[in-house]
């Protein structure tokens, strides 16, 4: 994926016919509050990520030079690229290694004079608002989390003969322990996002033990302790907001 003066939305890089700007703000949050009898205002309780609204405006490149029936041709070219009900992926110009997923196109503006004027603004609704950066495999217990937003990871582990195998955040003390009677050599997936366990690629997520929390990795560094296992590799991707 190459991603040039425009946006690129679906597998489609617009830049052939289109430049952009990029309209966005800060991340909106929904408010969880309880009114409190004799308190002026509200107590805030905490606060949800709303769906990510990211507003474009495209030019037609001034070099694209196709004639009434070509305008008519690449507008109909766009509504297609542009029309995704299951949702999309979305890249930025200005964040090429960044995307945003489950992207909608939620309203326009001047898309019946597409180009006549020059111009059209476009408001794509990101249903996942915490963009996707660099996918990362380690294979060692201490390393860095990139990103601005914590992160689930998929960590693979080969089981050492025993009866259970235990994955332990040093930094929170949240741990996922499988309960399991392992000859040593099997191969296990822990899906921290799915909240499953795997070995051998069947289905032990009924092994997990009641206690465990599918922790998420934070930003910054990160220590993870590994009992019950020969060797390990955690993947992850940094999220960004």
């Amino acid at each position: 994926m190459a991603v040039g003066k425009s946006i690129w939305y679906g597998g489609h890089d617009f830049s052939a016919t289109t430049s952009c700007e990029v309209i966005e703000g800060p991340q909106v949050l929904k408010a969880d509050t309880l009114k409190v009898p004799g308190r002026a205002g509200a107590l805030l309780l905490g606060g949800d990520v709303e769906p990510r609204v990211i507003v474009v405006r495209l030019f037609l490149d001034p070099k694209y030079l196709p004639g009434v029936t070509g305008l008519s041709d690449m507008r109909h070219g766009l509504y297609a690229w542009l029309v995704a009900p299951s949702g999309n992926v979305l890249v930025l110009p200005g964040d090429p290694k960044l995307t945003f997923k489950d992207a909608v196109v939620t309203a326009v503006e001047g898309w019946d004079t597409l180009f006549e004027d020059g111009k059209c603004k476009v408001e794509f609704t990101c249903y996942d608002p915490i963009a996707y950066g660099e996918s990362r495999e380690v294979d060692e217990s201490d390393f860095e989390v990139g990103g601005t937003w914590r992160t689930w990871p998929t960590i693979t582990c080969v089981a050492s003969a025993g009866t259970s195998l235990m994955v332990t955040d040093s930094n929170s003390g949240s741990y996922v322990l499988l309960t399991h009677d392992f000859d040593g050599g099997e191969v296990v997936v822990l899906d921290f996002l799915a909240e499953t366990a795997s070995v051998d690629a069947v289905d032990a997520s009924a092994d997990v033990d009641m206690a465990s929390d599918f922790f998420a990795l934070e930003p910054g560094d990160c220590s993870l302790e590994f009992v019950g296992c020969e060797s390990f590799e955690v993947a992850f991707c940094e999220r960004w907001v």
